[in-house]
C-alpha cells in the first residue's frame, strides 16, 4: 500500500501515514490522502486545514528592546522564541549595528557605539533548511559622548633612551571610574620587553583602576631627572614616578688597540647575556653598548686575520655605567704547523725561526704546535732546529698574499 498526500496548496508528495507539510502563505486548504493498495483498489479521503501563522517570523529573529549601558554599548540579552512564531533551527546570526559594522553572533549580543545618534539595528537569522529572516528596531544612543566616556593621554619623550613613554585613561564601566596605564614604547612604536621594566611583567601597566577623571599628565622635573604620572583618584592626587617603574639602564664600553696602543678600528663585538646585540670600534678603536640593564653580560671580539686578548670579557652590570673593558689586537695574517716525530709522536721544544718579510721566533708547545700572527702579505722562511735533532724539510718558503699559511715539519733523532 503507498499514500499519496495532497496539500490543497499546489502540492503533492507520496508518505507514510504520518506526513508534514509547511505552508507558505496563511488560508484554508483541503488536504486530501489517497490510498493506492496492492491489487489496485484505490482509496481517498480529504480534510481542511486553516493555517493561520504561517506568514509569522521565524523563531529567534524578532528582537526585543535593547538594554543601553554607559558610554555608547548596548546589550541585547534575548529574542521572541515562542508564542506566534515558526519554529526554525539556526545556523548563525548576523547583527547590522547601523554604524558600519556588522558581525555574526549568538545571543546575547552586545556593541559598543563610539558616537550619539539613531541607528537601526538588523538581526537576520538563517535556518539549516536555507530560510532567512529579518528584523530592525531603533536604538538611540546618547551617552557616547559622556565625559565619563572620554580618554585622556600625554606622552613624553625619554631622550637618554630613545623611549616614547605613554600615559592613558579607559573607561573603567564596572565601577564608573577610569583605568590608569603606563605604556613605554621605542622610536617605531614597539613595545619595551617588560624585561626591562623594573618590578615589573607587564607593558601595557595598570596604575590604578580608580582615577575618578580622565584627566591624566605627564611632567619631568629638570632638577631631579624625575618623571611623573599625574591623575586624581577617589582619594585625591596620586603621584606616580616613571623612574620608580621602569628599570634604569646604563652603558659598557671600551677599546681595541695593539700592544703598541694603535687603534684597531672595524672590530666587530658581540654582546651576550642579558641581553644580546653587537657594535664596531670606531675610528679611534673605541665601542659601546648603551640601555644595559642591570644584569650579566660577555663582550667577544672579532675580525678576520685578527687575534685578540682576552678571548672574551665577563662583565656584571649592577646599578653603575662599566667602563674600560679593554682588549689588545694583533691583525695580519699567520703561519702555523706542527713538528711530529717519524715515528709519529709530537716534537716539544722545537725552536721555530721566521726571516724574510718580519723576523720571529717561537718554540713549539707539548702538542708540537707553533704559530706566527700578525704578519703582512710577503715572502717567508720557516726553519726549525733542536740540538740532536734533524727536520725534513731542513727549511720551508711561504708566500703570504691573501690568506693565512701552514707548515709541518717531521723530526728525526
Amino acid at each position: 500500500t503507498r499514500l499519496s498526500w495532497d496539500w490543497g496548496d499546489g502540492t503533492f508528495v507520496e508518505s507514510g501515514f504520518a506526513a508534514t507539510h509547511r505552508y507558505a502563505t496563511n488560508g484554508s486548504y483541503t488536504v486530501t490522502v489517497t490510498a493506492f493498495s496492492s491489487t489496485g483498489k484505490i482509496q481517498s479521503s480529504s480534510t481542511t486545514v486553516n493555517i493561520t501563522n504561517a506568514e509569522d517570523p521565524l523563531c529567534g529573529s524578532k528582537l526585543i528592546k535593547p538594554e543601553y549601558l554607559t558610554c555608547g554599548n548596548v546589550s541585547v540579552t534575548g529574542c521572541v522564541g515562542t508564542g506566534s512564531c515558526t519554529e526554525c533551527s539556526a545556523d548563525r546570526f548576523s547583527w547590522d549595528w547601523g554604524d558600519g559594522y556588522v558581525a555574526d553572533s549568538w545571543w546575547p549580543a552586545s556593541h559598543h557605539y563610539q558616537a550619539n545618534g539613531t541607528y537601526t539595528l538588523t538581526v537576520t537569522v538563517y535556518c539549516s533548511t536555507g530560510e532567512t529572516q529579518s528584523s530592525s528596531t531603533t536604538v538611540t544612543i546618547t551617552n557616547a559622548e559622556d565625559s565619563l566616556c572620554k580618554t585622556g593621554m600625554s606622552m613624553y619623550f625619554d631622550v637618554a633612551n630613545n623611549w616614547l613613554i605613554l600615559a592613558y585613561t579607559e573607561p573603567n564601566h564596572g565601577n564608573g571610574k577610569f583605568a590608569i596605564y603606563l605604556k613605554v614604547m621605542d622610536t617605531n612604536g614597539n613595545l619595551i620587553p617588560p624585561a626591562n621594566i623594573k618590578g615589573l611583567d607587564t607593558n601595557p601597566y595598570l596604575i590604578a583602576d580608580d582615577a575618578v577623571n580622565s584627566n591624566v599628565s605627564l611632567a619631568f622635573a629638570s632638577n631631579t631627572g624625575m618623571v611623573t604620572v599625574t591623575f586624581t583618584d577617589g582619594a585625591g592626587l596620586a603621584l606616580v614616578r616613571i623612574s620608580d617603574i621602569l628599570q634604569p639602564t646604563y652603558g659598557l664600553s671600551g677599546a681595541v688597540r695593539t700592544s703598541g696602543s694603535v687603534a684597531i678600528p672595524g672590530v666587530t663585538m658581540n654582546l651576550s647575556g642579558q641581553s644580546t646585540g653587537s657594535t664596531t670600534t670606531d675610528g679611534s678603536g673605541n665601542y659601546s653598548f648603551a640601555n644595559l640593564i642591570n644584569g650579566s653580560y660577555t663582550v667577544t671580539p672579532s675580525k678576520l686575520t685578527c687575534t685578540f686578548s682576552p678571548l672574551n670579557i665577563p662583565v656584571d652590570i649592577n646599578g653603575n655605567e662599566i667602563t674600560g673593558q679593554d682588549f689588545t689586537g694583533i691583525c695580519g695574517y699567520s703561519i702555523s704547523g706542527k713538528v711530529t716525530s717519524y715515528k709519529g709522536p709530537a716534537t716539544a721544544g722545537v725552536t721555530i725561526t721566521l726571516s724574510g718579510a718580519k723576523s720571529a721566533t717561537t718554540t713549539t708547545d707539548a702538542s708540537g704546535n707553533y704559530r706566527f700572527i700578525g704578519l703582512s702579505s710577503g715572502t717567508y722562511t720557516i726553519k726549525p732546529t733542536k740540538t740532536g735533532f734533524a727536520f725534513s724539510p731542513y727549511s720551508a718558503t711561504k708566500t703570504i698574499n691573501s690568506a693565512n699559511a701552514t707548515q709541518n715539519f717531521t723530526s728525526y733523532p
